[in-house]
């Protein structure tokens, strides 16, 4: 969730029952009426629907107003945004509201009617007996069953969270207390901070001379086919399917006709997997592939099992063996490798990534580079933050190679164990071979983070995440949203 835009009750329940009508545009829910929109979801039995009034409608209208007041007019995504969180907060509402009518409490008129007396200031910030009583009777019974309502929500979070507004000195007179153990040991979280050089070594960089000599190596793997075949769901049907071919009862395409269940193949049976390694992929017992494999143009297997069936499998043609000079063949080499033997790849890199190592402990980690041809990266300094939590710096996870790095624990592990200067191993990270030299380690003293803060609002996220989780809602907010606003 982005800072600024989090569903807090806190943040809300003060405005929800004083906003300006949020319009909804006329492209949205395809004509219809709002009103008449199914539910999004339930909560503990309880509809989360989108009509005037419900909780549901004031968050689509203070997050509206907060997006456009931020980043001016709204498109389909930011529309989204909008009622997502909206949807989020009525929930979460609705189940702080649960927990605290479950607790016997009742919200003291007296408490109310402070807060009614709040939309009946004048001018000069008095309680004004006269616009009370110009005000429809109706319209007052809607402020105070808001105002309940919204009450009974603040009284969880304020006991839960601590109150923004009723303090005890410096100190929240509610809610969850941080051990200042834990105030001080997460300060230093962000104390240690090691910088590094990195070269990245492109898997997707694999040479075509290497991936011609894998091929020729294991040439039987790209041997090509022209079959059709007959698959069934059941032995008993393809052994049936099978004799009726052979006692020339049927055709072999009246069976696929009759009998076929079109798996690996087209709606004529002929089969749309054509290498062997795709062929032998699919088969439940290995052995089988040499049936396939000696078959002459015009000859037909017995019943053999697939992983989605029982096959008759028909030679239309003789195999071709590979030509490796043929760019179809190389990237069918290619699609073998990535889909089972990625470390052959990874291997190749490796000793290239260990030779760069040895390059630069003669030379230095520029001279390196040059001599490779790869690029040096910079990263900045950052501490052991697993996840990149807010309360300490990052690793840089828009730099290509380190996408997800901040939650591989090899590479974390790796980075803060170098000691200043030294080389790391090559590491396998995403698609890339790295390798990493600490250029700094640096101890930061001050932060600008005001820790206890971050502490209560990662708490508040964790109970909010926990209800949008529970087994109490049935959700059903991207069905309804796609259904009726997409289309």
């Amino acid at each position: 969730m982005k800072k600024g835009l989090s569903y807090s009750i806190a943040s809300v329940v003060v405005l929800v029952i004083c906003l300006i009508a949020f319009v909804l545009p006329s492209t949205m829910s395809g004509g219809q009426n709002p009103d008449k929109l199914p539910p999004f979801g339930k909560y503990d039995g309880k509809k989360i629907e989108y009509v005037q009034g419900s909780d549901f409608a004031n968050y689509v209208s203070y997050y509206g107003q907060m997006i456009q007041a931020q980043y001016g007019q709204l498109n389909d995504s930011s529309y989204y945004q909008v009622f997502n969180f909206a949807f989020n907060s009525a929930v979460t509402k609705l189940a702080y509201e649960n927990e605290v009518k479950k607790s016997g409490y009742v919200v003291p008129t007296s408490e109310v009617n402070r807060e009614l007396a709040k939309n009946f200031y004048d001018e000069n910030g008095k309680y004004s007996s006269k616009l009370y009583k110009q005000t429809p009777a109706a319209e007052i019974n809607m402020m105070k069953d808001d105002i309940q309502s919204n009450l009974i929500s603040s009284r969880y979070y304020d006991d839960v969270f601590g109150s923004s507004f009723q303090n005890l000195g410096s100190e929240k007179m509610f809610g969850m207390k941080q051990s200042s153990k834990e105030v001080e040991f997460l300060k230093d979280y962000n104390k240690n901070q090691n910088g590094f050089n990195m070269v990245a070594f492109p898997l997707s960089d694999y040479p075509e001379e290497e991936k011609v000599k894998f091929g020729k190596n294991n040439a039987a793997k790209f041997n090509k086919y022209d079959l059709s075949l007959v698959i069934c769901a059941d032995s008993a049907t393809a052994d049936k399917a099978l004799s009726r071919v052979n006692n020339e009862e049927i055709t072999f395409t009246d069976a696929i006709t009759e009998y076929s269940e079109k798996s690996y193949s087209d709606t004529e049976g002929k089969m749309t997997i054509t290498y062997q390694y795709q062929i032998e992929n699919i088969l439940v017992n290995p052995e089988d592939m040499a049936k396939i494999a000696n078959l002459k143009k015009g000859d037909k297997t017995d019943v053999i099992e697939t992983k989605s069936g029982f096959a008759i499998f028909l030679a239309n043609g003789d195999v071709a063996s590979p030509d490796f000079t043929n760019a179809d063949v190389i990237a069918a080499v290619q699609s073998y490798l990535s889909a089972y033997e990625n470390s052959v790849i990874e291997n190749f890199f490796i000793e290239k990534a260990k030779d760069f190592t040895n390059a630069v402990a003669t030379s230095d980690f520029d001279a390196a580079c040059e001599k490779f041809g790869t690029t040096k990266q910079e990263i900045a300094a950052f501490p052991l933050n697993y996840g990149n939590v807010e309360i300490a710096a990052p690793v840089n996870t828009s730099v290509a190679a380190l996408s997800g790095a901040d939650k591989n624990d090899d590479f974390l592990k790796t980075a803060f164990s170098l000691k200043e200067n030294e080389l790391s191993k090559p590491l396998v990270l995403n698609n890339n071979i790295v390798v990493l030299q600490n250029t700094s380690k640096t101890v930061v003293e001050d932060s600008d983070i005001d820790i206890a803060s971050e502490v209560g609002s990662f708490n508040e996220v964790t109970v909010q995440d926990a209800i949008m989780q529970s087994d109490k809602l049935e959700n059903n907010f991207f069905e309804v949203y796609y259904n009726n606003f997409m289309n």
